[in-house]
């Protein structure tokens, strides 16, 4: 009898686990509350997730990690900043961390992983960075930190996904971008399904 396998989640990671288990004559149950795929692109990123447990015993501690979170990765964008196309070099990032004098809160003597891979390799290799907001609060964090190719070498993407909920409207993109200067370095995501989607986003700049 072949051995039976669940699986929590249906994202790219999920998906992949079921697969490879059937190669290998498994019997994977995949456990999914909504569709499988759908919002698995969010895991290659990272969140501060300083909502997400609003109202309930872990608010403290959501908010306190999230803190400590936001601060490594004001360090490193402002390491990706100093060197934004060749980056520091391959595993140089805590030496880069070691010498930086930072502006504001600095996450730790010494840093070695970015907690994201992104921008680790942004970092280290020089690439462009994407960061991802959701709603008006993370824009407001993240805003000082986008632009190109001034400053922080970074552009905008707004999710139009509700996280808490996982429906996709663009209402998101729309009322976000009124709120962003330079519109050319916004990337809208998620929920974009016709010609007509990419008409109306093209009509908000």
């Amino acid at each position: 009898m072949s051995k039976r396998v669940i699986i929590c989640g249906g994202g790219a990671i999920g998906a992949a686990i079921a697969y490879f288990l059937v190669r290998r004559g498994a019997v994977p149950i995949v456990v999914e509350r909504h569709e499988v795929g759908g919002a698995a692109s969010g895991k290659s990123g990272g969140f501060l997730a300083y909502d997400w447990c609003r109202g309930s015993a872990l608010d403290r501690l959501a908010a306190s990690s999230s803190d400590s979170r936001w601060a490594l990765w004001r360090n490193v964008l402002t390491l990706i900043a100093q060197r934004p196309w060749t980056g520091w070099g391959w595993n140089e990032l805590d030496y880069a961390h070691y010498i930086t004098l930072f502006e504001g809160p600095r996450f730790s003597d010494k840093l070695d992983n970015a907690h994201n891979l992104p921008l680790h390799l942004a970092v280290e290799l020089g690439l462009t960075t994407l960061l991802e907001v959701h709603d008006v609060e993370s824009l407001y964090r993240v805003q000082p930190h986008v632009g190109f190719p001034h400053p922080g070498y970074a552009l905008l993407g707004i999710n139009n996904r509700d996280l808490r909920t996982m429906t996709t409207s663009l209402a998101h993109t729309f009322r976000m971008v009124d709120m962003i200067e330079d519109r050319s370095i916004v990337v809208s995501e998620s929920g974009i399904r016709s010609a007509d989607d990419l008409r109306r986003l093209r009509e908000h700049g």
